[in-house]
């Protein structure tokens, strides 16, 4: 936090990782998570601030974490989401433009079904770049009560968001469905 007081920032992304799974209490990591975007908004108040959920692994990446399961990430990006709703912060989820058909991280963007490789880090990249730099589609970022978001020059969040996911190329492609 001390870093934070050194310098003004306009938007803060919070990325929690696979690592904070093996938490034996969820609700003590919500807790303390809340504490940590408190202290944020204490340190940065002009600050826009962006959760991001966490992305699937592949099937291998499954079989080789201990804490990582499918069933695991979904009540942990619960979590994110209630805190989202809680705090009045953006959610961020590139998970779409990862995952597979069965919904675990494609295996081409993977080299241990936990960590994104070239390939993947490019589309991970790309993403945040078009959510979180200035002038960049902005109207992507989520947000659960547009009342709530600190940051009244984004377009209206949440209103625009397609369900998008990466084609085989590592390219966006609308969903179909409607």
């Amino acid at each position: 936090m001390g870093a934070l007081e050194n310098k003004t920032y306009r938007r803060l992304v919070l990325i929690v990782g696979y690592n904070e799974l093996g938490w034996e209490y969820s609700s003590v990591f919500k807790q303390k998570l809340g504490s940590l975007i408190d202290g944020l908004r204490e340190v940065q108040p002009d600050a826009t601030l962006l959760l991001q959920k966490i992305y699937p692994c592949s099937a291998k990446g499954y079989a080789r974490e201990k804490d990582v399961a499918p069933e695991r990430i979904a009540e942990y990006n619960a979590i994110f989401t209630e805190l989202a709703q809680e705090k009045q912060i953006y959610l961020l989820d590139p998970a779409p433009l990862l995952m597979d058909e069965n919904g675990e991280l494609r295996e081409e963007l993977t080299a241990d079904g936990v960590h994104l490789n070239t390939e993947g880090f490019a589309i991970y990249k790309d993403y945040m770049k078009t959510h979180v730099e200035e002038g960049k589609n902005n109207e992507k970022m989520e947000c659960i009560d547009l009342d709530g978001a600190d940051d009244h020059r984004l377009s209206k969040p949440g209103q625009a968001e397609r369900e998008e996911r990466g084609g085989s190329d590592g390219t966006a492609e609308p969903e179909s469905g409607s």
